[in-house]
């Protein structure tokens, strides 16, 4: 059933006015990030052929904490998340959001996916290999 009528416009200027809705919009954005950064994580590993075991050995960390990163079972941190690209050689990258309210009149560059191949020379691998 579509949502329609003064109640709905209503609650929307409502939760605007609150700040509840750039809130709830900054979660679903923290979301999106932290799932494709570690989908391209992941990906990355399997186009490697490592697993996360070798990864987590690179990186110097327990292998649990690999398994949970992987898992959605945590919240990697930047610093994190920027290890383990640096050992799949790969950099974070930010780009502007495109269609927001404090978007600039400049044409935003093209998205990337978050992560971008990096200097192959930074690319280790396994100590067993």
């Amino acid at each position: 059933m579509a949502k329609e009528g003064q109640f709905y416009r209503d609650r929307s200027k409502r939760l605007e006015k609150k700040g509840v809705a750039r809130e709830s919009a900054r979660f679903a954005q923290q979301i999106r990030t932290v799932d494709t950064l570690v989908n391209a994580l992941e990906l990355e590993l399997e186009s490697q052929g490592l697993n996360k075991s070798e990864l987590a050995r690179l990186v110097g960390v327990e292998p649990a904490n690999i398994r949970r990163l992987f898992s959605s079972h945590g919240n990697p941190t930047i610093q994190t998340i920027s290890n383990l690209a640096f050992e799949l050689g790969l950099e974070l990258r930010l780009v502007p959001i495109v269609n927001t309210k404090k978007s600039s009149s400049k044409p935003a560059p093209k998205a990337s996916k978050g992560l971008v191949p990096g200097p192959r020379n930074n690319r280790r691998t396994p100590a067993h290999v």
